[in-house]
Parts: C-alpha cells; structure tokens; sequence
C-alpha cells in the first residue's frame, strides 16, 4: 500500500523553482482552434494542418506529463528522505523505490512527445513514414531518419535547423537511449541501496581455468542526481523543439484563412 505524500504547498514550490517550465508552449497548443472546426481551400493544406494539430497535441499532453512526473519524482524523493533517520531504513527503502518510478516514467513520455513531434512535423509537411524509412538505416532512429529527410528535401526551411539540433541533444540522446535501454534490455541501473546487479555472468572463461568471480561491486550507470540533471536538460531541449515547430504549425494556419 502506498503511503500518501503530504508535501506543503512550500514545499512543492520550492521542488518546482528548480524544475523547467513547459506551460509557454502547452498553454500556447492548447489555445489552438478544435482540429474539426479548421477550414482551408486546399483540401490537401486542410488535411495535413488536421492530422498535424492532433499530434502537436499529444506531444503537448505527454510533455505536459513528463514535467509532472519529473516534479513528482524530486518531490517523492524528498518526502521520504526527510523522514530517513538512518542509512536503510524503510523510509529509505520507498525513496528509492517511488522516486525511480516517476523518473522511469519521465524518460518514457519525454520518448512519446518526441515521436507525436516527429509524426507532427512529417504530417504537416506532407511526408509519409514510407518517405522517412528511406533516409538511414534501421539502426538509425526516427529523429535522425527526419532529420536527414528534411535536409535534403527542406534544406534551406528554418525547421529544419531545428530538428538537426533536436537530434544532435546530447540530453536527447541520452535520455533515449535510457529509454531504449529500459524498453528493450535490463533497465539501466540509477544509484540505489537497493541490490541491483547488471546482467553479467562475472565467468572468466580463460580455458584451461574458469574462474566464478565473487563479491563483484560494478558502479550505476546513473548517480540520482545526474539522472535528474539530464531528465531536466531533456525536458527542456523536448519543450523548445515543440514550441518552434508549433510556430510552423500556426503560420500555416495563418497562410490558409487568407
């Protein structure tokens, strides 16, 4: 059973001040005209600003999300290692094990805004997942296959820019990487009391000798306050990328009502 988290209303401010504000571009795609009440001309302009705003708004949602999680997650941390009066109590025990759930949760929404983001952009510029599986690899991932769509099919547009910087995020990166990690392998390992190995054998096969190591201590992949630190930087390259493609969005609208 979890226990309720009671935080002051000081309290979460003071969590929040240190946090990034997504509210400028939320609020700014949530003041959009409903999807179906939008009219062009142009049935084709008519239906990719359609499809378009429906993805830009659940990359707004998800965004919206991740920055809730990633607040609950520093403010769940707190709480219980306020209550911490000694090394591996209980109250130590649920710092960790609540405070990882909520930050999980960030690197996965921070995933989803971004493919809504990339769905969005291909949408309103016309381009089909067929087109983007061209550009790349399979082993290369979908920001990088849009990217590399984009630039040679929209070299000289402004939003082009920006997607190139999207990919090249080093907290971008990195926080898909977690994701892709946490999806598809043994989730990455963030700093814990709690016993986490990683997923070796510690066998040294070196015939005529196999060799069954014990005792083995192997570093996280993530101290918890770096985790954060990138969760934030993440957030924050996820939010500006969304706003300037959202301007795309509007002046496209704006050019159809002419």
């Amino acid at each position: 059973m979890i226990d309720t988290i009671y935080l002051s209303r000081e309290e979460w401010d003071s969590v929040n001040m240190t946090l990034p504000n997504v509210t400028f571009v939320c609020n700014r795609i949530g003041g959009w005209p409903y999807m179906d009440w939008i009219s062009a001309h142009d049935m084709n302009l008519l239906g990719r600003l359609r499809l378009a705003q429906v993805c830009f708004r659940d990359s707004s949602t998800t965004l919206r999300n991740a920055r809730y999680a990633l607040g609950h997650a520093v403010g769940v941390r707190k709480y219980y290692l306020d209550r911490s009066s000694e090394a591996r109590d209980d109250p130590h025990v649920l710092a960790d094990v609540y405070s990882r759930f909520y930050a999980d949760y960030v690197a996965l929404l921070l995933w989803s805004t971004g493919e809504h983001l990339l769905s969005a952009l291909c949408e309103l510029f016309g381009k089909t997942e067929k087109e983007v599986k061209k550009y790349g690899t399979k082993n290369f991932s979908r920001v990088t296959k849009v990217r590399y769509l984009f630039d040679a099919e929209f070299s000289t547009h402004t939003i082009t820019e920006v997607i190139r910087a999207f990919d090249e995020s080093p907290a971008r990166h990195e926080i898909w990487k977690y994701r892709n990690n946490w999806v598809h392998n043994k989730p990455p390992r963030v700093e814990t009391i709690l016993y986490n190995p990683p997923r070796e054998k510690f066998i040294i096969d070196d015939p005529p000798y196999n060799i069954s190591l014990m005792g083995v201590h192997v570093p996280p992949d993530y101290l918890w306050d770096d985790f954060i630190e990138k969760l934030k930087d993440a957030l924050v390259a996820t939010a500006i990328t969304l706003e300037f493609s959202s301007r795309e969005w509007e002046r496209e609208y704006e050019n159809s009502q002419r």
